[in-house]
């Protein structure tokens, strides 16, 4: 569920990485990059496979969004995965990127990209019948690339970027401008929360009482729209993590925050000494964050892979995630896992995905 939910190495990394990791350590700001997500002329599936997860609130299925080839794909399968039921193929290779239940389970909405500058938000029923577009791709809701829908269900907050460009010549064109809206869920009542200008934005949550959004660099106060502090919290001292958190991130690295205030963000971790060759990354995990506190309690599992999409299943601690081994040589596939908050019970999650359909 997309808002309020209860609860129960590698060494080497592409040119293109090197240059968006050069670029974060000369700003101020912590800023996240997305390898490959906007690469070539025209929209593209650079990771293959699962794209981002939801679950409902009674944990009923697994909703999630695929791409095989150059065609993309919402389904559903079982809990622990198994047979697949398509419910939408996105048309004239368009990329179906986020997906997310309404509080109240009946509704998905979910972001389609035509283009690399231009997406629509869409939403239909559970089943995949009643489609309607929410956007229209005017201004402010251009190319939207994150979406969460508030606890109350009558709001959708997103990450909208309003230039599409390269600042430098020798880097690809990708979103810049990018700030926080939110919206009606019929797509009404815009408005921009925001003024960061940002250079880029990864991840969204948005916290029980709707005062705060978090995304990966920080955290948001919605009212006022003001900058409240950095994401990554610092490490407990409790928590035993070593090295360096918060290098490298993913496209939705954001879990929702559970009843009890915790969330999940999946993060690049450096080991020291960093400050001899900072594009050393040591591997990914994915780390609890205690929101009231603003600590992190936990690394909940450290994999020498790429991670992503990190979401909750509702009635007991378990976090579901997409797993991609490309970083030390292995097949560039999105594949989907779970595993217990506290690291333990690991576990592939087979699905039987459709393709060309």
């Amino acid at each position: 569920m997309n808002a309020l939910t209860p609860r129960g190495g590698i060494r080497r990394i592409g040119h293109a990485a090197l240059v968006c990791v050069a670029f974060v350590l000369m700003q101020s700001l912590l800023v996240a990059c997305v390898p490959g997500q906007f690469i070539g002329k025209t929209a593209r599936c650079t990771h293959p496979g699962i794209q981002s997860i939801d679950v409902p609130s009674d944990d009923s299925v697994l909703l999630f969004s695929y791409c095989d080839k150059d065609t993309s794909y919402i389904a559903t399968s079982g809990i622990f995965g198994g047979a697949v039921t398509v419910i939408r193929r996105a048309e004239d290779k368009a990329i179906i990127q986020k997906v997310v239940f309404t509080p109240d389970d009946k509704k998905i909405f979910f972001i389609e990209r035509s283009s690399r500058d231009r997406s629509v938000v869409r939403s239909m029923d559970a089943d995949g019948s009643n489609l309607q577009s929410v956007t229209s791709g005017g201004p402010s809701t251009n190319n939207v690339l994150d979406i969460v829908i508030s606890p109350d269900g009558q709001r959708i907050y997103y990450i909208n970027a309003a230039v599409f460009r390269s600042y430098s010549p020798v880097a690809a064109a990708r979103p810049h401008d990018v700030d926080f809206y939110s919206m009606k869920l019929d797509g009404s009542d815009i408005r921009k929360l925001t003024n960061m200008h940002a250079y880029s934005l990864n991840g969204l949550a948005i916290s029980a009482d709707e005062s705060e959004l978090y995304y990966f660099g920080g955290v948001v106060d919605i009212e006022s729209g003001a900058r409240l502090g950095p994401l990554p919290f610092e490490p407990s001292p409790m928590a035993g993590i070593e090295g360096k958190i918060a290098l490298w991130t993913s496209p939705y690295p954001v879990s929702d925050v559970s009843e009890d205030g915790l969330l999940v963000l999946a993060s690049g971790r450096m080991n020291e000494p960093y400050e001899r060759f900072p594009t050393e990354v040591a591997g990914y995990g994915l780390y609890l964050h205690d929101t009231a506190i603003r600590l992190i309690t936990r690394e909940i599992v450290w994999l020498q892979d790429y991670l992503d999409s990190p979401t909750w299943r509702n009635r007991d601690d378990v976090i579901y995630f997409i797993r991609n081994e490309m970083l030390h040589g292995a097949r560039n596939y999105n594949h989907l896992y779970r595993v217990r908050v506290d690291g333990s019970d690991l576990k592939y999650i087979r699905l039987d995905l459709p393709r060309n359909q």
